[in-house]
């Protein structure tokens, strides 16, 4: 009788520090974390050249870190540094771009064989001869899970206006869904049933 009481009691105790757990289990937000090694962008155009040596440059930018992390729940967006564009005397054509983002985590798929497959972002651009910077299918939206992410570049920045521009990257949260807290409570009140199960009785 003694021992049935006891591990009613314990286990009541584990309950009840699970379920004030619950709300911190519910937190939602997904970490994203900059894979600046798999990251790129390369620029392809024809262009005429009034002066020597000019042309237009692109490269990560420098405020691109490689680890960055960035915690994104619905509502939240965070900024960042991208691409440098650098501009040297004048020149005119069409500049074409392809730029990827890359991130170590959170993991968008899993191959066939079981590889897993880090998030990247890749867009399309065109610098206009105008030198109006324009990207393709902006911005665009990924579902990791069963959450929702929207990645947006600037766009519009005048990028042959002058000798270098950076342009930044942007992620935010449309709808971002929790990890089932129930279902933590459920396994971890199971766990500890099972826990107090090996527990010897005491002599009697």
């Amino acid at each position: 009788m003694f021992d049935l009481l006891h591990k009613t009691v314990a286990a009541t105790l584990v309950a009840a520090g699970l379920s004030a757990a619950a709300p911190q289990a519910e937190a939602a937000t997904v970490p994203f974390v900059i894979d600046r090694s798999a990251s790129s962008v390369t620029l392809e155009g024809a262009e005429a050249c009034l002066s020597p040596n000019c042309g237009l440059t692109a490269s990560l930018a420098g405020g691109l870190v490689q680890g960055a992390t960035y915690d994104i729940g619905s509502g939240d967006r965070a900024s960042f540094d991208f691409l440098t564009f650098g501009f040297n005397g004048m020149g005119g054509g069409v500049y074409n771009i392809t730029a990827v983002l890359a991130f170590s985590s959170p993991v968008l798929q899993v191959v066939s064989d079981g590889v897993a497959a880090a998030t990247k972002v890749k867009f399309l651009g065109t610098i206009l001869s105008s030198g109006a910077l324009v990207w393709i299918d902006m911005p665009q939206e990924l579902t990791i899970g069963s959450s929702t992410f929207r990645f947006d570049f600037e766009d519009g920045a005048c990028i042959l206006c002058g000798s270098e521009k950076t342009i930044t990257a942007s992620i935010e949260g449309v709808n971002v869904v929790p990890l089932p807290a129930g279902g933590l409570l459920l396994i971890g009140g199971l766990g500890a049933l099972a826990l107090l199960r090996r527990r010897p009785s005491p002599a009697v």
